[in-house]
C-alpha cells in the first residue's frame, strides 16, 4: 500500500512509497491488495482524501518519503498533458505475472518537482491502483505548469467585501466629464471625430482643462497644397487694383501737324512728333489703369482652401482652442510672456465669435502689440492663418466653423454661378 501524509506547512498532501524490507523480509506495505473489509474501507478512505485534496491543488508524490518541492517552482518540461502517456516511459508486468502501474526505471516523479527516484513501485490492482490512477489522472488535469487556483483560494476571494455598486456610482458622478465639446453635426460612418485639447489663458499651469472633439472633415482633411496655393494667390489678387496709366499718341499735347512733307526730302516719312517713335511721343499698349485683378473663385474651392488650412495647423500643434479669451489683466506682458511660456511662436492669430463677446482685456492687450491679431471668426481665412505661426480659436468659433463649412458641402448648386450667394448665406 502506499503511505498517505498530510503537512502542517500548507503545502497540501503528501503520498510517500514505502521502501521494501531487506532479505526477502515482508512488510504491511509489500501486499498486493488489501485483505478484509476493513483495510478496503482504508483505501476508500485514502481516495476520497486524495479526491478532496486534488480540488485544492496540493499534491505530491515521493519514493523516499520527502517533501515535494512547491508545484509554482519550475516547470516541468517532460511532463505530459492530459489523455497522453508520459514521454518516454511505458508500463511493464511486475513480477507476479500481472499488469501493473510502475514504470521502468522510475518510481514516481514529483508533479511540480525535477527529483526523480530509482526505486519501482508495484502495487496491486486493488485499491492501490484505482488510487494511483486517481492521483495520476488528477495531477495531469489540475497539476499543469501554469498552475491552478484551487477551491480554498476561490473561497477566499469571494468571502472578501466587495464595493458597494451604488457607492462607486455616486464617487463617478461627481468626477468632470473630460469632453468638454462635442460634435453636434453629423459624422460618416466610416470616420471619427478628431479629439484636441481644451486650454485657459486664465493662468500658467492651466494648460489644459480637457477635450473637444473636432469634426473629421473640417479639422481632419487631407492636406492639399495646390488647394491652399489657389486660395492664397486668389487672395492676393483678391483686391489688388492696379493705377498705371500711360498716354497715347493722341493724348500727348502737340503733334498734330506733319513735320515735313511726304516727299522729296530724303529723310524718313512721318506724320506726327508725336508718334511712339519720337522721343516725348505717346506709348504704345502701355497700361491703362485702373486695372483691377480679382477673379471668380468656386465656394468649395474656398471651403476647401480653408478645411485644409485649419486640418494642417491641427496636425502641427499650432492650432490651439481656448475655452474662453479672458485674460487676467489687461497688461500686455502677461500675453506676451504665456506666449513665450506655452511656445507659440513669434505671431499670433486669436479668434473670437463676434467682437461684441470678446472680453475686453484680451482687446486692450491686443491693441498694443503688433505680433498678436484678434478677428472675429467671419474673418478668418486661409492668408492669414498662413501668416501667422500659432491660431487660436474658441468653442463657439470652432462649432460656427463647423456649420458653415460643412453647409458648403451639401448646399446646392446655384443657377447663376456668377453671383456670389451671400443672399442665402447661413
Amino acid at each position: 500500500m502506499l503511505r498517505v501524509e498530510r503537512q502542517d506547512s500548507g503545502a497540501g498532501l503528501k503520498v510517500a512509497q514505502a521502501v521494501p524490507a531487506k532479505d526477502g523480509q515482508a512488510t504491511e506495505d509489500q501486499r498486493d491488495e488489501p485483505r478484509g473489509p476493513d483495510e478496503q474501507e482504508h483505501a476508500a478512505a485514502l481516495v476520497a482524501a486524495v479526491q478532496l485534496d486534488l480540488g485544492n491543488g496540493h499534491v505530491a508524490l515521493d519514493g523516499d518519503g520527502q517533501e515535494a518541492e512547491d508545484r509554482g517552482r519550475e516547470r516541468d518540461e517532460g511532463r505530459a498533458l492530459p489523455g497522453k502517456p508520459l514521454h518516454g516511459r511505458q508500463p511493464q508486468r511486475d513480477r507476479a505475472g500481472e499488469q501493473g502501474i510502475g514504470y521502468e526505471g522510475h518510481a514516481c516523479q514529483q508533479i511540480r518537482g525535477s527529483q526523480v527516484t530509482q526505486k519501482q513501485v508495484h502495487c496491486g490492482v486493488g485499491g492501490c491502483e484505482a488510487m494511483l490512477q486517481l492521483v495520476r489522472a488528477g495531477a495531469r488535469a489540475w497539476l499543469r505548469p501554469t498552475g491552478c487556483r484551487g477551491l480554498s483560494s476561490l473561497a477566499e476571494e469571494a468571502a472578501r467585501p466587495t464595493e458597494n455598486p451604488e457607492q462607486v456610482a455616486v464617487a463617478s458622478e461627481g468626477l468632470p466629464e473630460p469632453v468638454l465639446r462635442k460634435v453636434e453635426l453629423p459624422v460618416p460612418a466610416h470616420r471619427r471625430p478628431v479629439q484636441a485639447w481644451v486650454e485657459s489663458l486664465r493662468g500658467f499651469e492651466q494648460e489644459r482643462v480637457g477635450l473637444a472633439d473636432l469634426h473629421p472633415d473640417v479639422f481632419a482633411t487631407a492636406p492639399r497644397l495646390d488647394i491652399l496655393h489657389q486660395v492664397a494667390m486668389w487672395q492676393k489678387n483678391f483686391k489688388r487694383i492696379s493705377y498705371a496709366k500711360t498716354k497715347t499718341r493722341a493724348e500727348v499735347r502737340g503733334g498734330g501737324r506733319k513735320p515735313w512733307p511726304q516727299k522729296g526730302t530724303g529723310r524718313a516719312r512721318h506724320g506726327s512728333i508725336r508718334s511712339p517713335l519720337w522721343r516725348g511721343g505717346g506709348v504704345a499698349h502701355g497700361p491703362r489703369g485702373p486695372t483691377s485683378y480679382y477673379y471668380m473663385l468656386p465656394m468649395k474651392v474656398r471651403a476647401l482652401g480653408l478645411k485644409v488650412a485649419l486640418s494642417i495647423k491641427l496636425a502641427q500643434d499650432d492650432l490651439h482652442i481656448m475655452d474662453s479669451l479672458e485674460l487676467p489683466t489687461r497688461d500686455p506682458q502677461y500675453l506676451t510672456e504665456l506666449a513665450r511660456y506655452r511656445r507659440w511662436g513669434d505671431s499670433v492669430l486669436l479668434v473670437d465669435l463676434t467682437y461684441e463677446e470678446m472680453p475686453q482685456s484680451i482687446v486692450e492687450a491686443t491693441s498694443r502689440l503688433k505680433t498678436f491679431n484678434l478677428i472675429p471668426a467671419v474673418g478668418l481665412n486661409v492668408h492669414s492663418m498662413l501668416k501667422h505661426q500659432t491660431l487660436v480659436l474658441t468653442l463657439p468659433t470652432i462649432a460656427f466653423l463647423e456649420d458653415k463649412l460643412l453647409w458648403q458641402d451639401s448646399r446646392y448648386k446655384p443657377l447663376y454661378p456668377f453671383n456670389l450667394p451671400y443672399s442665402n448665406f447661413p
